[in-house]
C-alpha cells in the first residue's frame, strides 16, 4: 500500500527523491513472488489482499516505466489471480476454494483493470464474466437499491469484530460493487 502511494503521486523507480525506496521495494517484490506468480506465502487468510496490492503496484511502476524486466513479473501474478478465481465466479480466501468473497473480488478486478491500462492481456470476458456473476448473485434489491453482500446475498460488510455496532450498515461492499462492475465495463456511469 505504501508503494501505491508513490505510484499514485507518479513517482516509479527512477524518481530523484524516492527512486531508492522504490527500487528496494520492487526487488523485494521480486524476491518473494513464488514460482507460480503469487506474492510472498500463503500462510495466512489474507494472502490473496497482499497479492492483489503487490499485483496493483507492480503493474502501476511497469505503466509508468516501461521497463521491460516488470512485464513477465506482472504477468505472473495475473497467471495466479487467474488461476485463483473460483470457475465462473469471484474470489476468497484461496486459491480456486470455492467460497467467494466481495471484498477480495473487487481487490482482484481491481489489480486486473490496472494490469489491463497499462498493457497486460489476459482473457477479460471470462474473468470479469466470472466476477459480475458473483456479484449478481451478491446483490440483493432494497427499496430500489442495490445491496452487495459481503460472502451472501445482501449479507452485512465485513468489520472488525470489535466495532460491529459501528459498522453493521455501511455499505463498503455497495461501493466496491458498482467500482468492479465500472472497471469491468459490466455496467455504465449513469
Amino acid at each position: 500500500l505504501a508503494l501505491l502511494a508513490f505510484t499514485t503521486a507518479g513517482c516509479d523507480h527512477r524518481d530523484p527523491d524516492y527512486g531508492r525506496f522504490i527500487r528496494r521495494s520492487i526487488m523485494w517484490l521480486r524476491q518473494v513472488q513464488e514460482p507460480d506468480g503469487c506474492f510472498g506465502p500463503k500462510s495466512d487468510d489474507h494472502f490473496v489482499y497482499n497479492h492483489a496490492i503487490c499485483t496493483m503496484a507492480l503493474a502501476e511502476i511497469y505503466g509508468l516505466s516501461s521497463e521491460d524486466f516488470l512485464k513477465p513479473i506482472v504477468e505472473r501474478a495475473v497467471e495466479f489471480i487467474l488461476h485463483a478465481q473460483n470457475p465462473g465466479a469471484g474470489w476468497r480466501y484461496d486459491v480456486a476454494g470455492g467460497g467467494n468473497d466481495s471484498s477480495v473480488t473487487g481487490w482482484m478486478v481491481l489489480a486486473l483493470h490496472t494490469c489491463e491500462y497499462v498493457g497486460i492481456t489476459f482473457d477479460k470476458s471470462k474473468v470479469y464474466d466470472g466476477a459480475a456473476s458473483w456479484y449478481d448473485i451478491a446483490t440483493v434489491d432494497v427499496n430500489g437499491y442495490p445491496r452487495c453482500g459481503y460472502d451472501t446475498p445482501g449479507s452485512n460488510c465485513s468489520r472488525l469484530r470489535s466495532a460491529a455496532e459501528v459498522y453493521d450498515d455501511m455499505p463498503s461492499m455497495d461501493a466496491i460493487y458498482i467500482m468492479s462492475m465500472l472497471f469491468m465495463d459490466k455496467a455504465q456511469v449513469n
